[in-house]
């Protein structure tokens, strides 16, 4: 119960920080923090599918295709009148945070030996539920899907490439020919 409390302190504070950032790579951060923060919680609330499926779609690829993005708009110039003196509270907040998360999860243990394990047998049956009927009844559509999402990866290769006719290639026909003194 506290470690749930914790990771939705932790989301609301990250979420917080996703619209009060003033450069856009932090604010992208702050929004992979919040994922995360989410998906744990997903994860503790034994909904195991939808915490990996938001972890893998949106931090691994969503926000991944959005500090790319921000990346290539050259924010070079982008300058802030804060200094960075406002990071130093937040990070100690952050650290205190997860410090006293560790420290209440070992408090429960009581052997030595023992730990609070988020992966156990009961836990994974739903997702092998969901594989099962995934792969057995909807295989077909899976392939499609796939092939779906190819002919789009394919397309955007295909319309990212730019053809010049000043290609840097050899042409050995007109190297041999050249006369010497032209």
């Amino acid at each position: 119960m506290l470690i749930q409390l914790h990771l939705s302190i932790r989301a609301i504070i990250s979420g917080v920080m996703v619209i009060s950032s003033i450069h856009p790579v932090y604010s992208i951060i702050w929004l992979v923090m919040s994922f995360i923060n989410v998906g744990a919680l997903f994860m503790l609330l034994n909904v195991n599918f939808v915490g990996m499926i938001l972890l893998i779609v949106y931090v691994g690829a969503i926000a991944i295709l959005f500090i790319f993005i921000i990346m290539m708009l050259n924010l070079t110039s982008f300058e802030s009148e804060i200094t960075n003196v406002h990071i130093l509270p937040l990070s100690l907040l952050i650290v205190l945070s997860l410090t006293s998360q560790i420290m209440v999860t070992n408090s429960f243990s009581i052997d030595s030996n023992s730990s609070i394990e988020f992966i156990t047998p009961t836990l994974i049956l739903p997702v092998q539920a969901i594989a099962q009927k995934f792969y057995t009844f909807f295989g077909s559509y899976l392939i499609i899907s796939s092939l779906i999402l190819l002919v789009a990866m394919v397309g955007t290769i295909v319309l990212a490439l730019s053809y010049n006719q000043t290609s840097k290639k050899q042409d050995l026909f007109t190297q041999i020919n050249r006369d010497k003194f032209s």
